[in-house]
């Protein structure tokens, strides 16, 4: 018998892998589409009373729609007197007075007869609202849960189910060890963590807390920077010619040129001044950047 090689053992795990996450994912389907089957169940019953809320008002909606009719009637006569109302001949004013005064009684009248009636059906049409709302709200359930189905590992609804927390979740270890941060099971690593500390009564004294390993990281700076070579104190040698040369440029810059100078200066050297180190204090004020 051929023993397998090593390539051909790291296939057959992958193939197993991917094999168990189908598997998984199926379960997750399964238990989420008899969430769906249920609430589809639900929604034909909503259907079905919303139809017969919806039957039940038919002969309210006509009976307001004849009370709406009479209103906007006697709206309309009290237009059409309400335009005599200016008119140059008194006696048409005050015969469209008391027309448009009645029209009116009458339009405060049909209007009360009106809101009588619909307080009346106010059951009826409110059982249809709430028959409608439910509808929508079975309708909304029914989307999320389609949607679940199609992320069976990354959706919040299919990250609940008894499936994926029993199979699934266990199985995050890997997440964490990547510090796969932004994976949408990066959440659920972390609790599948916590719940594994609870159960076994694992507390992390062990482990350095945050705060130390900022500690170790600032000290590891600091020794670095600490074996940083400091630039030697001046011999008062040094200090002494540095002294000097520096009265020399000054005693160079007050003399008033000529140019006999400026000629025999173009082939001279240039006197350069040695930098000040900074451990050497300032010879003058303006050195101090001080004008």
């Amino acid at each position: 018998m051929t023993q397998p090689t090593k390539d051909e053992l790291l296939k057959r795990f992958a193939a197993a892998q991917r094999a168990q996450d189908r598997a998984v994912m199926t379960l997750i389907y399964l238990e989420l589409d008899e969430k769906r089957v249920q609430l589809l169940a639900s929604r034909d019953q909503v259907t079905a009373a919303r139809d017969d809320a919806r039957e039940k008002l038919k002969e309210p909606r006509v009976h307001l729609d004849r009370l709406d009719q009479a209103v906007t009637a006697a709206e309309g006569r009290c237009v059409e007197w309400s335009q005599q109302l200016a008119d140059p001949d008194p006696d048409v004013r005050a015969a469209a007075r008391l027309h448009y005064e009645e029209w009116s009684a009458e339009v405060g009248k049909r209007r009360a007869e009106r809101d009588q009636a619909e307080r009346g059906y106010r059951e009826l049409f409110e059982e249809e609202r709430n028959r409608e709302l439910h509808l929508r709200v079975l309708g909304g359930g029914i989307m999320r849960i389609t949607e679940a189905q199609f992320n069976p590992f990354g959706d919040e609804m299919a990250q609940a189910t008894d499936a994926y927390k029993q199979l699934r979740a266990p199985m995050l270890g890997p997440v964490l060890l990547r510090h796969e941060v932004d994976s949408p099971e990066w959440d659920q690593a972390v609790e599948q963590l916590r719940t594994w500390c609870r159960r076994s009564a694992y507390r992390t004294d062990d482990l350095p807390s945050n705060a130390e390993q900022m500690a170790r990281a600032m000290t590891a700076a600091m020794g670095d920077g600490s074996q940083a070579v400091a630039d030697p104190a001046p011999s008062m040698v040094e200090v002494v010619k540095q002294t000097e040369a520096h009265f020399e440029n000054m005693a160079l810059q007050a003399r008033p040129v000529h140019v006999s100078d400026i000629d025999d200066r173009r082939n001279a050297q240039p006197v350069r001044t040695p930098a000040r180190s900074y451990m050497e204090p300032p010879a003058r004020v303006r050195d101090l950047g001080v004008r």
